[in-house]
């Protein structure tokens, strides 16, 4: 290989049920290195939050540091069915999901079939998911020095 043609990537990855990888780049790739598959973080046996990526899951997470609901990360919209199943196990259940046309029927589609679900998407209100809240407040502190 000719060291003059060599890329340097560089990205994060999530770890899905499956023990395969989730993983997204500045660059805006996403992608899975082996078998899509959800994500389930275990806390509380009666709450859930759910997310479609893990990248809105972390902006969550800054915003509530010691939350103790059980998280599950749906990684992909194709996986909501599976979402679906694995809710109707607990009482309370919030989902965050994008302010998108596919985001809103997601949430729809998942409200209409648990019931005792919640759209927490309104602390977002304005922003198209959780993480560019949090980006854009990020960045608004840093500016406004």
């Amino acid at each position: 290989m000719n060291k003059k043609n060599r890329k340097h990537f560089f990205a994060a990855g999530w770890q899905n049920e499956t023990g395969s990888w989730e993983i997204r780049s500045i660059q805006d790739y996403k992608g899975c290195l082996g078998h899509k598959a959800t994500s389930f973080i275990p806390g509380h046996l009666n709450r859930l939050v759910l997310f479609e990526g893990f990248m809105d899951y972390l902006s969550w997470l800054v915003d509530n540091p010691f939350a103790e609901e059980s998280v599950l990360v749906l990684n992909s919209l194709s996986l909501l069915q599976s979402g679906v199943e694995k809710a109707k196990d607990f009482e309370g259940v919030t989902t965050y999901f994008d302010h998108d046309k596919t985001g809103r029927n997601a949430t729809k589609t998942f409200m209409d079939a648990i019931p005792q679900a919640i759209d927490g998407s309104p602390v977002y209100e304005g922003y198209n998911d959780y993480n560019d809240k949090l980006v854009a407040g990020l960045n608004s502190q840093y500016f406004s020095r």
